[in-house]
């Protein structure tokens, strides 16, 4: 008995974003940006629909199972090989997003394309792999917390967080065995105004389709391969991509299926750009290569055994009439870093900093650039309980940075 392929870590993985000029709406010809090079674990989509289930009088059972709002979110861990932002203050990243928020300003939107391809002979509808899409129009990047362990052998870890994100489709592409033209009809005879725009990796090969209801449609361009299928307006019934002979390649769910939104396909690269890879080495990113130092008021540690650097924006979500996607509103932002220190007689420094309400900037100091939490002031601390035995006692401190008269509670700055 043959043993059917399973999904895996191990298949090639391309993770991409664009900043939405349009909160919502892939940007057209987008220039990608890799989200990363290396990856722990990606995409983390978890999705609410409100499943609720409706109970009536006089059945002892379910009357049936009903859908509301969604609610979703993406995530990604990754090794950091970078910094945030470039040399012009530019978001290089979507932790250079949330760094770079101004206060009292909005927070830049990102359409997220991840990708997982799988080219075994055996998998597809055509016996040629497939495509694997996690799409996410409208994500907010909301938190992006730094784990500095100078434990660790790798690279500081980053832990991505897309909070909220308006939609998310995901989509399966079979992949074609050989070059062929491919059709494309709609289930309903309505959708005539719509227009599919399909590419091949990289759009070498595009061509736009015109919808004509139930009647099928084939392209005038043949496609090795299949990487984008995107529409410019949502439609009522699914939209079929096929070889014309049977085998389809996608399916793209319509209004019909859904009850109330309709799914847009995989965004069309046009004329923009796929992300490239950041090709620094990551080793350089060890916790233990980079540097804090303690400014104004705060005294600076004899040992700094670790620091979590954490960086989050709250958000509010209200459902709203006439679509599944939630109404997402960004609010305030907070900075702090979780510092485990020790010394002669650090945890009394500590204590006494923050019973007194020291201020001053922290500094944390990357290859090419650092990172300041601006008036940062220990929030939290350890209590002060020796134990038995301890040869090191190590004494944990959180501190948070608030925004000073003309800054803000935390900056970026590239070297």
């Amino acid at each position: 008995m043959s043993q059917a392929i399973s999904e895996r870590a191990q298949d090639n993985i391309r993770a991409e974003f664009v900043v939405e000029t349009t909160r919502g709406e892939t940007p057209a010809d987008p220039a990608f940006k890799v989200i990363a090079d290396y990856f722990d674990s990606s995409p983390g989509y978890s999705a609410d629909t409100s499943v609720e289930a409706g109970q009536t009088l006089g059945n002892s059972d379910v009357q049936q199972h009903d859908r509301g709002a969604r609610e979703n979110s993406l995530a990604f861990s990754y090794w950091m090989s970078q910094f945030p932002v470039d040399a012009s203050g530019d978001a290089n990243d979507p932790l250079g997003t949330i760094l770079n928020r101004d206060p009292g300003t909005a927070l830049d939107t990102h359409t997220v394309v991840w990708r997982r391809e799988q080219t075994d002979a055996s998998v597809g509808n055509d016996s040629a792999g497939i495509r694997e899409y996690v799409v996410g129009r409208g994500a907010y990047p909301t938190a992006a917390p730094i784990s500095g362990d100078p434990g660790d052998s790798h690279a500081m870890m980053v832990d991505l967080e897309y909070g909220q994100v308006a939609s998310v489709e995901t989509h399966v592409i079979h992949q074609p065995s050989a070059s062929t033209a491919l059709t494309v009809s709609s289930t309903d005879a309505s959708d005539t105004t719509q227009t599919l725009e399909i590419e091949d990796s990289g759009a070498s090969t595009t061509e736009s389709v015109d919808l004509n209801g139930t009647t099928e449609v084939t392209t005038t361009a043949t496609f090795a391969d299949i990487d984008a299928a995107a529409l410019d307006a949502e439609t009522t019934g699914d939209i079929t991509i096929t070889d014309g002979s049977g085998t389809t390649f996608l399916t793209i769910y319509g209004t019909d299926t859904d009850g109330v939104d309709g799914q847009l396909g995989i965004p069309a690269l046009g004329a923009g750009s796929r992300g490239t890879a950041i090709g620094n080495d990551p080793e350089t990113y060890q916790f233990l290569r980079t540097n804090t130092t303690f400014g104004g008021a705060l005294s600076t540690p004899e040992r700094l055994h670790a620091v979590d650097f954490n960086i989050e924006i709250d958000t509010s979500t209200e459902p709203q009439q006439g679509t599944r996607a939630m109404a997402i509103d960004p609010g305030q932002r907070t900075v702090s870093a979780a510092v485990d220190v020790a010394g002669p007689y650090e945890s009394a420094t500590r204590l006494e900093e923050y019973l007194h309400g020291r201020t001053g900037d922290v500094t944390f100091s990357l290859p090419d650039g650092d990172i300041v939490i601006q008036n940062a002031q220990a929030t939290e601390v350890d209590d002060k309980d020796l134990s038995a035995g301890d040869a090191n006692f190590v004494y944990g401190v959180t501190i948070s940075g608030s925004k000073g008269s003309d800054s803000a509670a935390v900056t970026a700055t590239h070297n």
